[in-house]
């Protein structure tokens, strides 16, 4: 009696981008939008996780985290004052702890923007 064992082998790739820390996944940034100044409120557009375009009137100070999708994302947002007056307003993009942008003005409207691979 012949008795033909047969082996096969398995093996098991795992790859990952880094574990639970988004940081290492080059399609994915999280970004924090940040909106300060004098007035009580601004009528304030934000570019959101999925692309879409928020608008909305918000008290200050304001802030929001997002992920956005993409290894070239684009990020905005931009405030004016809501009675339309010349009052300090400033605003910031974060990512991990660095600044992507940020601008400052004394005359009612401000705009951070840009894209995550050009920062």
């Amino acid at each position: 009696m012949v008795v033909l064992v047969v082996v096969v082998a398995v093996g098991l790739v795992v790859v990952t981008s880094g574990g639970d820390d988004d940081r290492y996944d080059s399609h994915r940034t999280v970004v924090t939008y940040e909106v300060t100044g004098a007035a009580d409120s601004v009528e304030l557009v934000y570019q959101g996780a999925e692309g879409e375009v928020h608008a909305e009137a918000v008290p200050l100070p304001w802030g929001d985290t997002v992920t956005l999708e993409g290894a070239d994302a684009f990020f905005e947002v931009s405030a004016q004052t809501t009675d339309g007056s010349d009052q300090e307003l400033a605003c910031r993009v974060i990512t991990y702890g660095t600044t992507l942008v940020e601008d400052r003005t004394v005359g009612g409207f401000v705009s951070c923007d840009g894209r995550v691979n050009q920062q």
